[in-house]
């Protein structure tokens, strides 16, 4: 009895509450913690809210990326979700994004090649983010 509604109950409560993680900024930071602290919804939150980044100002990928930096999923996926995300940001929140990068993404080889292209793109389109782009290698 109890196996059946403790496996189903975290994942219809994540399904319903990702939903909220595409409204208004501040209600899906309000929401997104415990989203991304609980096992059964941790990888779709942290998607949800890396492809909410190409539409928020800098303000809100600082606070995107810092959320992600202390909750969010690594691995090799979401890592290069990340990467191909940072060239479509604007340069003041591609900044932000950069400075947290080094926590955003786990610690593999094929990460850290990643990481290096990543960088390499973003300062090819835009000269003003090679010193964010440097600080997030070193």
């Amino acid at each position: 009895f109890f196996r059946g509604i403790g496996t189903r109950l975290p994942q219809a409560f994540g399904a319903m509450d990702l939903d909220e993680l595409e409204g208004p900024l501040d209600e899906a930071l309000r929401r997104a913690p415990g989203l991304l602290q609980h096992p059964c919804t941790r990888a779709a939150a942290t998607r949800a809210l890396l492809a909410r980044l190409p539409c928020e100002e800098a303000r809100g990928a600082r606070s995107i990326a810092a959320l992600l930096s202390a909750h969010g999923e690594r691995s090799l996926e979401v890592s290069t979700e990340i990467f191909a995300v940072l060239p479509l940001l604007d340069a003041p929140a591609c900044r932000e994004v950069l400075g947290h990068l080094p926590t955003l993404v786990g610690g593999s080889d094929a990460e850290a090649d990643g990481m290096m292209e990543a960088a390499r793109a973003v300062m090819a389109a835009d000269r003003s983010l090679l010193v964010p782009a440097i600080g997030a290698l070193s």
